[in-house]
């Protein structure tokens, strides 16, 4: 009965194996989702001009892209950045592979901080190039925090196999409005 269950575990690995493509395209469903854009309506108490203490509505805005080029050699769109208006820190930031597996993990660093956001490094040393999963979670300045989960792709310049069709679903890190929002207009295209 030992060795039947050990055969039935060894036909099932074998499957799962046989299911897998090895030509795969590490770029396979890049750009295939939205990057983020989000506007939270929220009441601040802050100080007017005369200094009194008053509550104002405002709209926190996050933009978070769905694509980072990591070997631009420090350009715009060499880090895969989180930006917005009305966030006080990002709480945490975890980055993995396709596999799964942790990339990068960092915690409490400002909004757009270059320094502190990813900038497409594996664990162990190298860029990481493919689809990747990310966690990020916000804080805004009204204490609330948000958790935003998504998929893009860190690109290296001139490989093969990106779908180049998808670049209008792109979204850059330089594309950032200034504002936590995401402008199509900017041009973000340095090498395709």
């Amino acid at each position: 009965m030992r060795n039947l269950l050990l055969f039935i575990a060894f036909l099932l690995q074998v499957a799962l194996f046989s299911c897998k493509d090895p030509q795969k395209n590490i770029y396979e469903g890049c750009c295939g989702t939205e990057p983020v854009t989000d506007s939270i309506p929220m009441t601040l108490t802050i100080w007017d001009p005369s200094g009194i203490l008053v509550d104002s509505q405002v709209v926190a805005r996050v933009y978070i892209p769905n694509i980072l080029i990591p070997d631009s050699s420090g350009a715009d769109n060499s880090y895969f950045i989180t930006c917005g208006t009305y966030v006080d820190r990002i709480v945490s930031a975890k980055y993995f592979d396709a596999s799964g597996d942790l990339l990068f993990e960092r915690g409490e660093y400002l909004s757009c901080d270059v320094n502190n956001s990813w900038h497409g490094e594996k664990s162990g040393g190298g860029y990481y190039y493919g689809v990747f999963d990310y966690q990020i979670v916000v804080r805004f300045d009204n204490g609330e925090t948000k958790t935003y989960s998504g998929r893009a792709c860190s690109y290296k310049c001139g490989e093969d196999g990106f779908p180049k069709e998808k670049l209008p679903e792109c979204a850059f890190p330089r594309q950032h409005d200034g504002n936590g929002g995401f402008d199509p207009n900017i041009y973000s295209l340095e090498c395709f």
